[in-house]
């Protein structure tokens, strides 16, 4: 029963990482060039799992977007924050609602969710 539950929120969050990076190009990415295309996500204590997911979702985005999706992963809650603030990254898969309005408030941040993502214990 374990095994099960983990492969279907398994499935179920790449379904959702890839929505939210689908939106992301839907809404908010217009091509300034002809070169090639790369958005860096931010994500945090990546395990084996959540590599494989993200290897997923890049071959993906890359087959149908033709953008190169790379994960830049931090050991800390708030360091993905940080670099979307300043620009190292494009976008930040870790996040929840109470600890983003917390981190914005507490930073002068400006970050607001754009979609939503699973949740992993760390």
């Amino acid at each position: 029963m374990r095994k099960r539950r983990y492969k279907n929120t398994l499935i179920l969050s790449l379904f959702a990482i890839f929505i939210l990076i689908a939106g992301y190009f839907s809404f908010f990415y217009t091509p300034k060039s002809q070169g090639p295309r790369v958005i860096k996500v931010g994500i945090v204590r990546a395990n084996k799992a959540d590599i494989a997911i993200w290897k997923n979702v890049a071959k993906k985005v890359k087959q149908k977007y033709h953008v190169t999706v790379k994960t830049v992963s931090f050991d800390g809650y708030d360091q993905p924050d940080k670099a979307l603030k300043t620009g190292d990254v494009d976008l930040n898969a870790f996040q929840h609602y109470a600890f983003l309005n917390a981190w914005n408030k507490s930073n002068h941040g400006g970050i607001s969710p754009i979609g939503q993502t699973y949740i992993a214990a760390i």
